[in-house]
């Protein structure tokens, strides 16, 4: 299993009124459409920038699935140590998601 996208730490890298940008590098990954007021469909700013940290994290949450699916194919009992290592690591993740 391997990720064939855009390698590298996705950043949101520019926010304005109507999108914020997830870039990687010099590479535009991909703009999320936002809005402040009701003239559109689109969410608003904070459920926008919301959305944007997400998939700004989608790599890194991929990563560490994937890692904790191997470690539970490799690992018959998982040592305490093990686990501290996976839950830091899923921890890291996660909050690189929501913050």
């Amino acid at each position: 299993m391997e990720f064939k996208g855009t390698k590298g730490e996705w950043k949101i890298t520019r926010s304005s009124t109507f999108e914020t940008d997830i870039s990687c590098g010099d590479v535009r990954i991909t703009e999320v459409k936002h809005y402040n007021g009701s003239m559109f469909n689109d969410p608003s700013k904070e459920e926008g920038l919301e959305n944007a940290k997400l998939i700004a994290a989608a790599p890194n949450l991929l990563g560490v699935c994937i890692h904790a699916l191997e470690m539970c194919n490799d690992i018959a009992m998982p040592n305490e140590n093990d686990l501290t290592i996976m839950a830091g690591r899923l921890k890291q993740a996660i909050n690189k998601a929501l913050k």
